[in-house]
């Protein structure tokens, strides 16, 4: 009796407490830093967002629940490309950085609208990195951004200003670094300075002389 006690309860602990179930457990980021698309962004399904809701381990994920095709909504559609521009230069400046991005399409994942609250697209989720295992994206602690206007969208920092407080890094690591181009022109001027020095030089010599 007293062996099927121990069993019973051992069962049990397995069973509810949240830190040993396996639904419980924080996934590991590798598998979907490897899902990323060209532009950082990992796009979810039902299943893919139940996984990532439980949480993802030392990592921050932002959420854009948005439907970025979508004819009637202007704001969607800005909005999604911003949110691409700003991941994809993000890790271009950043690559090691702790954060993930996820796309959610409400219409395709119907969970999320309860989940998470969603009452106007698009909506901008930012979550810490998760502090327990029993972690879940419906109850824990986050900043949101949502109900953007299309005059707002089009103020480039607005977006950017939330992320950028959401993750701790500054507005210069969002900001698209391009590589020094060939200057022809700039070139030919300095090229033109060395060589009359150049005979300059030699005509100074032969006075010397």
């Amino acid at each position: 009796m007293r062996a099927s006690f121990y069993v019973i309860l051992f069962l049990n602990i397995l069973l509810f407490d949240g830190n040993f179930l396996a639904a419980g457990l924080l996934s590991n980021p590798d598998k979907f830093i490897e899902a990323r698309d060209a532009d950082g962004i990992v796009k979810l399904d039902k299943r893919s967002y139940m996984r990532v809701s439980e949480g993802i381990r030392d990592t921050y994920s932002v959420v854009l629940v948005n439907q970025p095709y979508a004819e009637a909504c202007d704001s969607c559609i800005l909005f999604g490309k911003q949110a691409r521009e700003i991941s994809r230069t993000l890790l271009q400046n950043k690559p090691d950085i702790n954060v993930i991005f996820y796309d959610i399409d409400p219409y395709e994942v119907l969970m999320v609208q309860e989940d998470l609250r969603i009452e106007y697209l698009p909506t901008l989720l930012i979550y810490p990195p998760p502090t327990r295992k029993n972690f879940h994206m419906s109850t824990a602690a986050h900043t949101r951004l949502t109900a953007m206007t299309l005059e707002e969208l089009e103020d480039v920092n607005y977006v950017k200003n939330f992320i950028t407080n959401g993750l701790n890094i500054t507005l210069e690591d969002l900001e698209m670094t391009v590589p020094e181009q060939f200057n022809v022109v700039s070139y030919g001027k300095y090229f033109g300075i060395f060589v009359a020095t150049g005979i300059a030089s030699e005509a100074l010599l032969a006075v010397l002389k």
